[in-house]
Order: C-alpha cells, then sequence, then structure tokens
C-alpha cells in the first residue's frame, strides 16, 4: 500500500454511531515508547503527550521500554488490559517484526488494536564521499561492478532502514554487505567515518549532515520526492515500484472498545494537525498522516506480507 500524499490527509475515520467515550480515561494514560529517549517515535510522543492530557484531563506519561526491535514496548502494551490506558508508539519495524523473528512473543495481528497513523516519511539512501556516485544510476552500476565490496550500516536487524536496503538489493541486483548497528547513531558515524559507507538514512540524520558534505544523499524510498529535500530525486525514477515508506502509529491493546479506539484516533489527530506539532514534524524529514482504526489495520497488514517476502527472499530471519 502507497502513502501518497492524499492518504497521508484522509477523511477523518469515526467509527458510525459512536460517540465519544465519555467515561474514558479514568486514570492516568501512559504512552510506550519501544526506543530510546531522543529519537523520532520518542520525540512524537512527548510533542502529543501534553495535548492529550489536556483533552483527557488525565496524566500522560512517557514510559521507554527500547529493545529487541521495539517488542520489548510492544509486548508490554500487548499484555496490558485492553482499556485503552496504555497506548504504544510503534515505527514500521511493527509490522517488519513478524517476518523478521521466529519467536515472536506476541501475534502482530491478534494482540493490538490500530488506533491512528501519526507519521510518515521517506528513507533517503546516503553514502560517504569516497563512494564514486553521485546518482542512483551510478551507485546501482558501481555496486554491481564490485559484487559484495561495499558494506551499509543500518539502526540494527530488522529496523527499516535494513529492509530498505534489502529490498533495493533485490530490486537493483547488486549485493551489499549488511553492518547492523545498535542504533541510528552508531550507523550514522559508521557512514561518516566510512567505516560503512551506505546507510537508507532516516531524513532527519541526513539533512544534519549532507550540507557540510560528510555523506551525499542518492535517493529518498518513496515514490515521490520528499518535501523537505525537493532537490533529491524518488529512487523509483530509476527503479519503477521502489517504494518504503518509515512510518510510525499509535497502538492500544487488543479487545480495547471501539469508542475508546475512536476516542484516541481523534485525539491523537487533533493533537498531531496543532501548528505547532506539525511544524516540529516536517523539520524531522516527516508529514503528519491521519489513516483512522480500520484503514491502519489493513495497512499494517499488507507491510507485514511485503516484507515478509524481502524477509524470505533475503534470509535474513533471526531467532
Amino acid at each position: 500500500m502507497r502513502l501518497h500524499r492524499r492518504a497521508l490527509l484522509a477523511a477523518p475515520f469515526v467509527l458510525p454511531g459512536l460517540a465519544r467515550a465519555a467515561d474514558w480515561p479514568t486514570k492516568p494514560v501512559r504512552i510506550v515508547v519501544a526506543y530510546p529517549p531522543g529519537g523520532p517515535v520518542d520525540t512524537q510522543a512527548r510533542l502529543i503527550a501534553p495535548r492529550l492530557e489536556a483533552r483527557w484531563g488525565q496524566p500522560v506519561v512517557i514510559e521507554n521500554r527500547p529493545g529487541n526491535a521495539g517488542n520489548v514496548g510492544a509486548l508490554a502494551v500487548a499484555r496490558a488490559a485492553p482499556d485503552g490506558h496504555s497506548l504504544l508508539i510503534c515505527a514500521s519495524a511493527h509490522a517488519i517484526n513478524p517476518g523478521m523473528y521466529r519467536n515472536m512473543p506476541f501475534d502482530t495481528a491478534r494482540d493490538f488494536a490500530p488506533c491512528s497513523l501519526l507519521t510518515a516519511g521517506a528513507f533517503i539512501l546516503t553514502v560517504h564521499p569516497s563512494v564514486p556516485a553521485r546518482s542512483i544510476p551510478e551507485f546501482i552500476a558501481y555496486a554491481r561492478a564490485n559484487p559484495g565490496k561495499l558494506d551499509y550500516s543500518s539502526a540494527g536487524s530488522g529496523t527499516g532502514n535494513h529492509l530498505a536496503a534489502e529490498l533495493f538489493k533485490q530490486m537493483a541486483g547488486v549485493e551489499m554487505v549488511h553492518i547492523p548497528f545498535s542504533g541510528a547513531a552508531p550507523a550514522n558515524t559508521a557512514v561518516i567515518s566510512g567505516q560503512a559507507p551506505v546507510m537508507f538514512n532516516n531524513m532527519i540524520s541526513a539533512m544534519q549532515h549532507m550540507p557540510d558534505g560528510r555523506m551525499f544523499g542518492l535517493g529518498v524510498t518513496t515514490p515521490n520526492r520528499a518535501r523537505a529535500l525537493p532537490q533529491v530525486p524518488a529512487i523509483a525514477e530509476f527503479l519503477p515500484g521502489y517504494d518504503v515508506s518509515g512510518w510510525y502509529g499509535l497502538l492500544t491493546t487488543a479487545g480495547t472498545p471501539a469508542t475508546v479506539v475512536a476516542e484516541i484516533h481523534q485525539a491523537a489527530r487533533a493533537a498531531m494537525t496543532t501548528p505547532a506539532v506539525t511544524e516540529r514534524i516536517e523539520a524531522l524529514g516527516l508529514e503528519v498522516a491521519d489513516m483512522g482504526p480500520a484503514p491502519f489495520a489493513h495497512f499494517i497488514g499488507t507491510e507485514m506480507e511485503k516484507w515478509a517476502r524481502v524477509v524470505e527472499i533475503a534470509k535474513a530471519q533471526v531467532d
């Protein structure tokens, strides 16, 4: 499922006949962030938390539970009471993990109630200056001429930038060696130093390091050019059909009443479309999205199928 701009700002989703859950929340709400403080997931949680708190009249507490590509934090919400008082901000790895890990601690499709797609954006193929390519065609030609000699970094096995690279390898017919790191910061350091000179980077990191020439951006992973970097072409302009979005969404525990799920979506939508929040999101190289519970659940399912195929072909599954 492609996340074109018209889908990012779709009509608000409201279940027919459902009024706002006026008697909810009845206690503090926690937002579980399955990643360390300071990253894009944590940033978004802290942007919306005070606005949700003001709307709901209850404290909204951020709880960082990093580990295992987001599975540690997700498990905490999967096991929570189905009352909407535990929320999870997930990244696109949430849909990658079922195909990536043989032994998942929960069922991604059954154990969560998707509430709202919050934001989406492109990764960008970045290279160290030592890589003799300044365009996607030049990069593909160089990689084909040097099979297995290019190392690419990622924030860890199963992350969005890892699988974006694997899909690129499959579609472009190139061989590169994966060097996983324990987060985006060390992966970026590896690109800047030339240790692993290629990375399908997140936009905010790339925009920090491209202006001074420490890395070059060759192409973005979405079908269209990114609003934040309109001068950088889409990889799909040279590799038709290539399409990867990094996205972030809000989930709660399966079994939560539909009225509560609908209210979480509406509250998140109101928070994300606040001008100050939208401005901050766009500074991260992302776009505010608006996809409600049913379409978001469908989208997660299509993403799970897509990445399971990529993982199978790449033989990237881990225990």
